[in-house]
């Protein structure tokens, strides 16, 4: 028996993962990743979906040429553009028994057809009525269509192999001619131009084929083209068309080819000829290429062919005949194959009870899983480290808030980010508390003076550290009471490392447009706003500096945001000097709260713009390890100059920030120094303007020694997926390079809402398993590496002109 249910009650819609990338952050962006777009499938450098999905055209490919829902099964890792609708069933088989049933399904009445083109709402969508028989029936109609079309297939492979057995004969044909004649297709046929037809002349049995560039329209018995015939069509740039025993009606876009009746060859023989050049029925393609020929229709009957000798032809024409035949047969096959299984699924989808007893159930296990089931095992297996930040970030949204209650009543326009940098300084005081100070101070009789103290004391220690003062009771907007309350909520908290983090944590995602607290310091740079780096990240590359350069002393972040990669460098090496410089003061204030109790605290955070007015100029580091800034663009008003030392590898153009960025980085690596920055992976790849002999200049001189491809969605900023690349000195030989393909090895975590965008993070066993094969390149070992990881030879990279790491490892 049938039930039926809407689309929305047995799928999960899926847009909100849909990608919005278009025209130039295609090219940006491209990747070893399917996305899918408007117009097929390109190249992208993330996923946004892994397992079994279905993709239905919004915007674009609603229907098929049959009047149906065009439905795209989409298996593993990729992206769509937000030009899709993108669902799944409850489970894999669901998502297959779906396929089936929407393919089939008409559009007409079901989408909006009141413009220019077919629009589908996701609301028409879920609403579908969905047939919904009993499981086994669901499975019996699934193998059915899959049995269908693989009996397709293997009927399209058979016309394939005697196309291509006939154009092989041609050729044989024409090597074995003492002497092929040559001719224009005006030469051999009459060319008459396509006309207009209105719907009401085309019948469903009408004597001649309808024909039109885009295929066929159906037939009508008004007089066409009488007796063999081509029929060719223009599809943007490419010609297209085919061959018709029984002659055709060729509309306004198209032109039918009648042989002349002195033609040395017939209509089937040059349909051979002309697939051979490109013009074939459809346009066919081969990794995103069209294979088709690319010529204005007018233009066809100047086109020359070479024909075989009379004798050869004669032959082949009686062989091209019996080949014709045999295709006859096998597309009058699929035509019936087509007629009987069309037939079952309109019985289907009308929900004749009578149908499932014809169907054949097959002895199959369902293997597969719920989607919930699936969600809860990767839950299981999240790193643990995600929870600790959701309780941190917890903790910090609940003084937020009460933060935000306590000054709305004294301030009714207060906003989320005054309340943020009320609580900042309270818990950059509790980090620097003992334990028994923490208690001596609950119990003052005014906790916030207390802790003011604390950190003027701190303060005082050194200059650099003097913006804390401008975040003291002053300045507050608080009464002296209701900051002691905002501290009395702290009363659990017993960590300063935690503190610390919070205080970066919640700098990073409280940053208005003046970028500073209450306006104490008026800064408006051009640079991209900061983000928080993932700790995993800024460890990782922490690691790789001192793996390359164990005795460093010294260490610069260019672009430092609010510490964490000079945070992680000190964690492994409390002795390292330490320099950063940053866009945003609200950032150096932060670094500066989030150190004042630690003694390894950096020697100097700047507030500049390090790319255009750089506070550390003409001074070189031991390391220099940074998160540049992702695609930024136009980075400087002027041109930049040709005798800048900085540009080691070729002048940036002013609006290629990435190619700036890296060099600029790159320039403050002192000798023998190693540099260890994440850039955008267009860096490594993008074809245009001057990037590829800025990178073909940096391949050339040797330095890049390790290029590592990070997962996407790491980022808070939902920035595109970004590399790590190692750059030390140069090395004139045929060196290598290790690259390491990380895309896939981000695994998915829900953030806690409000303070993280990132919905991966890169596993601390993956970051070790990275330690450990640079520390084996790095020794001297150059092959027996895992698949997603390559030592490759300079002179191979040449050859690509690419640094991007899935270009040479497996996926």
């Amino acid at each position: 028996m049938f039930e039926t249910k809407r689309l929305h009650e047995v799928a999960d819609f899926c847009n909100d993962r849909r990608q919005v990338v278009r025209g130039q952050q295609r090219l940006l962006r491209r990747g070893p990743f399917p996305l899918y777009v408007e117009n097929g499938i390109v190249p992208f450098d993330d996923y946004s979906y892994d397992g079994l999905f279905l993709i239905l055209g919004s915007l674009c490919n609603v229907e098929t040429s049959q009047g149906c829902f065009a439905v795209q099964q989409a298996e593993g890792k990729f992206s769509v553009t937000d030009l899709y609708h993108v669902i799944a069933g409850k489970t894999d088989a669901d998502t297959r028994y779906l396929r089936e049933v929407l393919s089939h399904m008409p559009v007409r009445g079901r989408a909006d057809e009141g413009g220019q083109s077919i629009r589908l709402a996701e609301n028409s969508l879920r609403y579908l009525p969905i047939p919904w028989p009993a499981k086994a029936e669901r499975q019996a109609f699934v193998a059915l269509g899959e049995e269908h079309r693989d009996h397709l297939q293997n009927l399209g492979e058979r016309l394939a192999q005697l196309a291509e057995g006939n154009q092989r004969e041609w050729d044989e044909a024409l090597r074995a001619s003492v002497k092929p004649a040559t001719y224009t297709i005006d030469q051999l046929c009459t060319i008459t131009l396509g006309r207009s037809l209105d719907a009401h002349d085309r019948t469903l049995g009408g004597r001649y084929p309808v024909v039109s560039s885009q295929g066929l329209w159906g037939h009508t018995n008004v007089e066409g083209i009488d007796g063999p015939c081509l029929v060719i069509g223009q599809a943007g740039q490419f010609l297209v068309g085919g061959y018709y025993e029984e002659g055709a009606f060729p509309l306004g876009d198209a032109i039918a080819l009648a042989m002349r009746k002195e033609a040395p060859l017939s209509a089937l023989a040059l349909s051979v000829v002309l697939a051979q050049q490109g013009i074939r029925p459809r346009l066919r393609f081969v990794d995103n290429q069209a294979q088709a020929l690319a010529l204005p229709l007018d233009q066809l009957g100047s086109m020359t062919i070479a024909v075989p000798d009379a004798t050869l032809l004669a032959s082949l024409e009686q062989r091209l005949s019996q080949a014709f035949e045999a295709s006859r047969a096998l597309e009058a096959e699929k035509e019936a194959g087509e007629h009987t299984f069309n037939e079952i699924v309109s019985r289907f989808l009308a929900q004749d009870s009578s149908v499932l007893n014809e169907l054949t159930v097959k002895d199959s296990l369902d293997s597969a899983t719920s989607r919930e089931e699936d969600v809860a095992s990767a839950e299981v297996s999240q790193d643990l480290s995600s929870t600790t930040a959701d309780e941190l970030a917890s903790r910090a949204v609940s003084l937020v808030d009460q933060a935000l209650a306590l000054l709305s009543t004294a301030e009714p326009e207060a906003t989320l980010f005054d309340a943020t940098w009320e609580v900042i300084p309270l818990i950059a005081a509790r980090s620097l508390a003992t334990q028994q100070q923490w208690e001596s101070l609950l119990q003052a009789p005014s906790p916030a003076d207390c802790a003011d103290q604390l950190i003027r004391e701190a303060a005082s220690c050194t200059t650099h550290w003097q913006p804390a003062i401008q975040l003291l009771g002053e300045s507050s907007a608080l009464a002296p009471q209701d900051r002691s309350a905002l501290l009395q909520s702290m009363v659990c908290w017993n960590s300063s490392s935690e503190c610390r983090q919070l205080v970066r944590l919640l700098a990073g995602t409280a940053r208005p447009d003046t970028l500073s607290p209450r306006e104490a310091t008026k800064h408006t740079p051009r640079e991209s706003k900061s983000i928080l780096i993932p700790e995993s990240v800024a460890n990782l590359m922490a690691s790789l500096a001192l793996l390359f350069y164990p005795n460093a002393v010294t260490a610069f972040d260019p672009f430092s945001q609010t510490g964490a990669m000079l945070n992680a460098l000190g964690q492994a090496v409390p002795s390292l000097s330490r320099y950063g410089e940053t866009p945003f003061f609200s950032d150096a204030l932060a670094d500066v709260l989030a150190w004042l109790s630690a003694d390894d605290a950096p020697s100097e955070i700047a507030v500049g713009e390090s790319l255009c007015n750089d506070v550390f100029e003409g001074r070189a580091f031991d390391i220099v390890a940074s998160v540049l800034p992702c695609n930024a663009g136009e980075w400087s008003e002027a041109r930049p100059s040709d005798s800048d030392p900085r540009w080691q590898f070729g002048t940036p153009p002013r609006n290629k920030a990435n190619l700036a960025w890296l060099q600029h980085a790159y320039s403050h690596r002192a000798d023998e120094g190693i540099a260890v920055l994440a850039v955008a992976n267009a860096t490594l790849h993008e074809s245009r303007g001057c990037e590829p002999s800025v990178r073909r200049a940096l391949i050339d001189s040797g330095c890049a020694q390790v290029v590592i491809a990070l997962p996407g969605k790491i980022f808070e900023d939902e920035r595109p997926p970004m590399s790590i690349v190692v750059l030390g000195s140069e090395r004139a030989d045929d060196c290598e390079t290790l690259f390491i393909n990380l895309l896939e090895s981000g695994v998915e975590f829900t953030g806690f809402e409000g303070f993280s965008g990132a919905s991966r993070f890169l596993p601390p066993a993956v970051a070790e398993q990275v330690i450990g094969l640079v520390t084996a390149w790095h020794a001297g070992k150059r092959d027996g590496f895992p698949s997603f990881a390559k030592s490759v030879s300079k002179s191979q990279i040449k050859e690509s002109g690419l640094l991007t790491p899935w270009t040479y490892t497996a996926r």
